[in-house]
């Protein structure tokens, strides 16, 4: 997305499109946009926009949910593919799909051509804000989109995942480094967030103007601008996911307990402490996914937020 993007993990349960669940009474979304879910699949993964949100089901099925039609945010960026996906991204006003053959699949806005992947097999795929990219299934990083991130993008074919924003991005290798591009240090967005420290990640997030990593340690590390608390993450726990929104972060401890920082107030928005199983972040909102299917969506107040399946807004005092 234009500020950061998300995404949404390959999931296992839709790569086999055979795993199911006894028990969908908390299955959340009954606009499932162009796909129809049998009555047994339950959301698997979501991915996160500036306005929007996509989920993927055990079926490999994908529901979105965004702006009404006609709305002067409406881009077609919720409207749901048909077919069978293991992979889920959603970039600022757009959205990316990798079907189960790795093959990339876009759809939303396209000034740039970032809705317009070549015809290849990716291992990973990430829309940023005029641009997507993708690692290729040889290991090598590419984007797409004239509106290209503004600098090149590193070399090597040993990179795993990729994580973007409006003015570049960040990509983990096979031996677990991180390798940033973007903005060069004397451009006014620069604020440290291509510069990462030297530490092994096992995955990364980036914001607007911060990122932040969960190390082999499984600790968060954070870098970047921090006018707001964005790269100041709560230490102590053990951590299984971080995500990156605008100007703030959150993260899953390994009971499953979700911690959100930054955000200039989005802390007193986080639900009472609860096991979730995944974390996503779209620009001033965040979207927590239950084992069961069900999610919890909250943040700071927009027209939007309303549409989004679960949505809630907390005034929560901080522990």
């Amino acid at each position: 997305m234009l500020w950061m993007a998300c995404r949404a993990p390959v999931s296992d349960e839709a790569d086999d499109t055979a795993a199911a669940t006894d028990d969908t009474s908390d299955q959340v979304g009954d606009d499932t946009g162009g796909n129809d879910p049998s009555d047994d699949a339950r959301i698997v993964a979501t991915a996160a926009g500036d306005v929007h949100l996509c989920a993927l089901d055990t079926d490999g099925a994908i529901s979105c949910w965004g702006p009404p039609p006609g709305d002067e945010k409406d881009y077609g960026q919720d409207a749901s593919p048909s077919g069978t996906y293991a992979h889920l991204s959603a970039g600022f006003f757009f959205t990316c799909a990798l079907d189960l053959d790795g093959r990339a699949t876009c759809w939303g806005k396209d000034d740039n051509g970032e809705t317009a992947p070549p015809n290849i097999t990716f291992r990973d795929v990430d829309g940023g804000g005029g641009f997507t990219c993708g690692v290729r299934d040889d290991g090598l990083l590419l984007c797409w989109g004239p509106d290209t991130p503004p600098a090149t993008p590193p070399t090597g074919d040993d990179f795993t995942a990729v994580d973007t924003n409006v003015w570049g991005g960040c990509a983990l290798r096979e031996d677990q480094t991180v390798s940033c591009w973007g903005v060069e240090s004397d451009h006014e967005q620069y604020y440290g967030q291509f510069t990462p420290p030297d530490a092994t990640f096992l995955d990364v997030s980036v914001g607007l103007h911060h990122a932040c990593g969960l190390t082999t340690d499984q600790e968060i590390l954070c870098w970047g601008r921090d006018d707001d608390g964005a790269s100041t993450p709560p230490a102590g726990n053990t951590y299984v996911d971080v995500e990156c929104g605008d100007n703030f972060g959150c993260a899953l401890d390994e009971s499953g307990i979700l911690a959100c920082w930054g955000g200039d107030g989005l802390t007193t928005q986080v639900p009472e402490p609860e096991p979730f199983v995944s974390v996503e972040a779209g620009w001033t909102f965040v979207n927590a996914l239950r084992a069961d299917g069900s999610m919890i969506t909250f943040g700071f107040d927009n027209p939007y937020n309303e549409l989004m399946p679960g949505w809630t807004r907390n005034e929560r005092e901080d522990d």
